[in-house]
């Protein structure tokens, strides 16, 4: 009897919890927690190059952008598995192997992508990541040119501090 009225609390104080989460996340817009310390790559860039990125600085979307910032594409940690082997287990060998046919980033970015901008609500922002099954949207200014990116992390990030 004792596990399950333990139980029955922690569960009504994680509904209670997620209440207020939820009122915070409403008024809260993509700016207050987009990564604005954004590293882009050029569509030239190899691939080789966004792989060390990604290993490098733990993260798992890099924008692609033009010359003049602008958003171009999304390459991902799964499209470079995906266009380069088919499991993580020989990531390393498989990479080598096709990076050295010098593949670009440009060769597998995505294109097409769903942005938002900084005043973008937050429930707007994740109904979207939801809506397209991605795991991040770029963010852009006015012109298209990225200045920040909300991934699954972040939001992650916001429910721990507001618990």
């Amino acid at each position: 009897m004792y596990l399950r009225a333990n139980r029955s609390e922690t569960i009504k104080k994680a509904k209670m919890s997620f209440a207020n989460i939820s009122k915070t996340i409403d008024k809260l817009f993509v700016e207050s927690i987009m990564s604005k310390d954004l590293i882009t790559l050029k569509a030239d860039s190899s691939l080789g190059l966004a792989d060390e990125i990604m290993r490098l600085k733990a993260i798992n979307h890099i924008p692609v952008v033009d010359n003049a910032g602008v958003l171009i594409g999304l390459v991902t940690g799964k499209d470079i598995i995906r266009s380069t082997c088919q499991t993580q287990k020989f990531r390393d060998t498989c990479l080598r192997q096709k990076m050295s046919e010098e593949m670009s980033v440009g060769d597998i970015m995505r294109g097409g992508l769903v942005t938002v901008t900084r005043d973008t609500l937050l429930t707007k922002a994740a109904k979207l990541m939801i809506e397209q099954g991605v795991g991040c949207i770029p963010v852009v200014d006015v012109s298209g040119v990225a200045v920040g990116i909300v991934t699954e992390k972040d939001f992650v990030n916001i429910i721990a501090k507001n618990n």
